[in-house]
């Protein structure tokens, strides 16, 4: 198996993308049928339901006058409006645009956990295919994953998805040294923000002064370039969050 990845890297995301077909089955399959969690039935089902219907009369979802006294669309983070995944929502529909948008982020998240370990060398070898995607497995449909699915915690669950890409990315900026080679960071950081749910994007902040303390670990050679290379990888981790805020 791992000379056919060896020889067919693509073949990677593809079986993760295979394993949450068959694993999440009833959530894509479904023809009009809402997951029933929570915070789906509460929240996420109006609330963008609302949007779309707002939308397609020609205006723009800034107010929302049906609940409480009226609160501001554009100012709740769980509104999302300038995800691109909220998009796709307003025009396939809101039961299956979330219940697709769930989906997706469940592959993305084990597809980003796999590229995240396969960037890694064990004794000058990279990371094998099969255990990068046994980490993909465990993180995407793990059990933690599977009560977000439950409850209908979607922006957190959208944000679960990204937080590995985002430790690809920094550590592609690690290795690449280049103030250019932040940009993905950036860029990953930025998407993350506009998804919705800030409390766990600071969960991947974390994430990252953990891969920052590890490349700290691991710098070898004179004391000179330790505190350079140190100091270079604390600016890059600066620019990807101050360039995503």
């Amino acid at each position: 198996m791992e000379n056919t990845f060896e020889r067919r890297p693509w073949l990677l995301p593809i079986l993760l993308a295979l394993l949450t077909l068959i694993l999440l089955r009833p959530v894509w399959a479904a023809t009009g049928q809402a997951l029933d969690g929570k915070d789906f039935q509460g929240m996420f089902y109006p609330l963008h339901e609302y949007i779309r219907q707002t939308l397609l009369s020609g205006e723009l979802p800034l107010w929302n006058p049906h609940q409480f006294i009226g609160h501001p669309i554009i100012g709740n983070p769980h509104a999302a409006l300038f995800y691109p995944a909220t998009w796709f929502m307003w025009l396939v529909g809101t039961v299956r645009g979330l219940n697709l948008s769930m989906v997706f982020h469940a592959w993305l998240g084990a597809w980003g956990m796999s590229q995240f370990l396969r960037s890694f060398t064990v004794n000058n070898r990279k990371v094998s295919y099969v255990g990068s995607l046994l980490a993909g497995v465990v993180y995407g449909m793990s059990g933690w994953a599977a009560a977000r699915f439950y409850a209908g915690h979607y922006n957190l669950f959208v944000i679960f998805g990204w937080i590995p890409w985002s430790m690809v990315a920094y550590r592609y900026a690690l290795r690449r040294g280049t103030w250019r080679s932040a940009l993905p960071g950036v860029i990953v950081f930025v998407v993350m923000l506009l998804a919705g749910y800030p409390p766990l994007v600071v969960y991947g902040g974390l994430a990252l002064i953990a891969l920052w303390v590890l490349h700290i670990a691991e710098i070898e050679g004179t004391t000179q370039a330790m505190l350079t290379a140190g100091v270079f990888a604390t600016l890059q981790l600066t620019v990807i969050g101050i360039g995503g805020l």
